[in-house]
């Protein structure tokens, strides 16, 4: 006898924002072919594949879909007559064992820099046609990760936009110069002017105060610094603002035995600095400070001798997250470029 289900509609429920986590995710992957068995269903992922067509893309893009449609309905024959051919062999049933080929995205123009890592200047999605702009598909990368900075976002969006949306320039020696030359250049400009300007926030990402039962992580270390050298302002759960930095010391313990006291919760103590000593290579500030007590913080680092990472926070801003896209150029390219 067949099992019957009931269909039941709840209204008694509660939605919770948990907020952006930062956790670990996995992903069933199959060597060589990828493609693996769920609830009985083989599955697989998409395949990209580049066309040379045989008219001007951009003139009429009901026509590029419907080309590139039949491109994928002729696929789909050649691969089930090849299916059912073998299958012959394999005693399989025709009915049950097929594949279906359906176009999902259409792109323009787009790059490949490794596994789920990609972007493309999409005109057609599962339906959707954009003809006024393309919609810009962006797949991993640091673009799309929560801890980029402000400014390295910016900066992305430029290096996407001349990889994907520039349809006019086609000279990969001419977009890497815009890419390692130009863009580059100018976010390195716009983070000493950031450092100049005492907006910290624009080439760091806020930070939480968790759990430090463990070990205490460098940032939360500079909490503790900024509460005993700027007052007693951080608690855990709080968020805040990490800057690289250099510090002496030496003059650090001079200052701590001289001046400063404190043996109160969540600052450092003199005999925290002693023992920690080169761990301290940090300092937080509140997300929401203040030009004020960004003033009295920057004459507080002068007096000590704290200076900003210049090097580490370029590295962090822009090397690391333009490192991707170098590897989608040629030696031959770049010695050219």
């Amino acid at each position: 006898m067949e099992e019957q289900y009931e269909l039941k509609e709840y209204t008694d429920f509660e939605i919770i924002d948990l907020g952006i986590k930062e956790e670990w995710v996995y992903d069933i992957e199959v060597e060589d072919n990828h493609n693996f068995f769920g609830n009985n269903i083989l599955v697989h992922n998409s395949a990209y594949l580049i066309y040379n067509l045989p008219f001007n893309k951009f003139e009429d893009i009901h026509q590029l879909v419907d080309y590139v449609q039949k491109i994928a309905r002729e696929l789909g024959k050649l691969y089930n007559g090849a299916l059912e051919y073998y299958g012959n062999f394999a005693n399989l049933n025709p009915t049950y064992n097929t594949m279906d080929f359906k176009s999902e995205v259409i792109a323009y123009r787009g790059f490949f820099g490794g596994k789920k890592f990609y972007s493309l200047a999409t005109c057609w999605d599962e339906g959707t046609f954009f003809e006024e702009e393309p919609y810009l598909k962006k797949t991993g990368g640091a673009i799309v990760k929560s801890d980029t900075t402000p400014l390295s976002r910016r900066m992305l969006d430029e290096v996407y936009n001349v990889l994907v949306k520039d349809y006019s320039d086609t000279s990969l020696v001419s977009i890497y110069r815009k890419i390692f030359v130009k863009i580059k250049n100018k976010y390195k400009l716009k983070i000493k002017d950031s450092i100049k300007d005492l907006d910290f926030a624009e080439f760091s990402t806020p930070k939480k105060w968790g759990n430090t039962e463990k070990t205490i992580p460098p940032f939360v270390i500079g909490a503790m610094l900024y509460n005993t050298l700027i007052g007693d302002t951080f608690r855990p759960s709080d968020s805040m603002i990490a800057l690289k930095v250099k510090i002496d010391v030496e003059l650090l313990i001079q200052v701590f035995k001289e001046k400063y006291h404190k043996d109160i919760e969540f600052c450092l103590t003199l005999s925290q600095v002693e023992k920690l000593k080169n761990k301290i290579n940090m300092i937080s500030i509140p997300t929401d400070i203040s030009d004020e007590e960004k003033k009295k913080l920057l004459k507080i680092m002068n007096d000590l001798n704290i200076q900003l990472l210049l090097d580490e926070i370029i590295m962090f801003n822009i090397d690391m997250k333009l490192d991707p896209f170098e590897r989608l150029f040629n030696d031959d390219i770049r010695l050219r470029a």
